[in-house]
């Protein structure tokens, strides 16, 4: 049982403790993890309670329907901060802030000219990176499993051992090649389309082009590496951004009694009990 004695919002100009009701859990974060662990919680737990605590705004507030943290497909907020992305908070080693951007910083990557460093935003909204970013439904290769698990150790992280969820949370939208059909899912909630931009003459021309050059049609998410794919995509069947937020805290979620979100709350500490040589984090 995680019971939590306050957060601290900063919609309040007086730094007071507010004092809220025991749950039985509390998921601190409602990024793409904790959208969706608060959802299964529910889902598993049809008695439980559950409370999740979002640093930054609603996906539904207003302001994120502004200019700059629109929830429209085609925008990605990749080269500039907004209110629904992080301000400069965490440690200055791995952040980088100026005027004009605030992002987060990579190691240097060998692999890439001069080992430069790669950047990019976080979200601070609901629902996190996916109500910010780039929509690209594309999955790590196998090859990149095989060199984990080689690494760590971990066969269970390996492609096979993950493959099934995948599959499990994916709803593709549109017609699937038998040849896929044992490594691509349609039954899930994280809806999964092919990209849509031009028009069908000119897929119908780029497609001759790769085929003339001997390149292989391919599915971007299949075993295979290499080959022509078009872009996949996580949008709605009514062309909308299919955010983590949209995804697992839809309507009839956020009208559960047995649930609630909070948004724009810090946890300061975390509440630890101890019996002998077990710890147990009770709010």
């Amino acid at each position: 049982l995680l019971l939590l004695l306050c957060v601290r919002t900063s919609a309040e100009k007086k730094e007071e403790e507010i004092f809220i009701p025991r749950y039985d859990w509390i998921v601190i974060g409602a990024g793409n993890a904790g959208a969706t662990i608060a959802r299964k919680l529910l889902d598993y737990f049809p008695t439980q309670t559950v409370l999740l605590l979002e640093k930054g705004l609603d996906n539904l507030d207003p302001v994120f329907v502004s200019n700059t943290c629109t929830p429209e497909p085609h925008f990605i907020n990749t080269t500039f901060a907004t209110s629904c992305t992080w301000p400069a908070i965490v440690s200055p080693r791995r952040f980088i802030i100026t005027p004009a951007l605030a992002f987060y910083s990579s190691t240097p990557q060998p692999q890439l000219p001069n080992s430069r460093t790669v950047t990019f935003l976080a979200g601070n909204v609901v629902g996190g990176g996916t109500s910010t970013n780039g929509l690209i439904a594309f999955r790590p290769l196998r090859e990149e499993f095989e060199k984990f698990t080689s690494v760590s150790g971990l066969e269970e992280y390996g492609y096979h051992s993950m493959l099934p969820y995948y599959k499990k949370i994916e709803k593709n939208q549109d017609s699937i090649p038998a040849v896929f059909w044992d490594r691509r899912g349609n039954k899930g909630v994280v809806p999964v389309t092919d990209d849509k931009v031009g028009t069908i003459y000119n897929e119908e021309k780029l497609l001759q082009s790769v085929i003339s050059n001997n390149i292989s049609p391919t599915d971007i998410n299949s075993l295979q590496l290499g080959g022509f794919s078009k872009a996949q995509h996580t949008i709605t069947t009514d062309g909308r951004r299919a955010s983590s937020a949209v995804n697992y805290l839809d309507a009839n979620t956020r009208k559960n009694p047995r649930f609630k979100l909070i948004t724009q709350a810090v946890v300061q500490r975390i509440l630890f009990y101890k019996i002998g040589t077990i710890v147990t984090a009770i709010g």
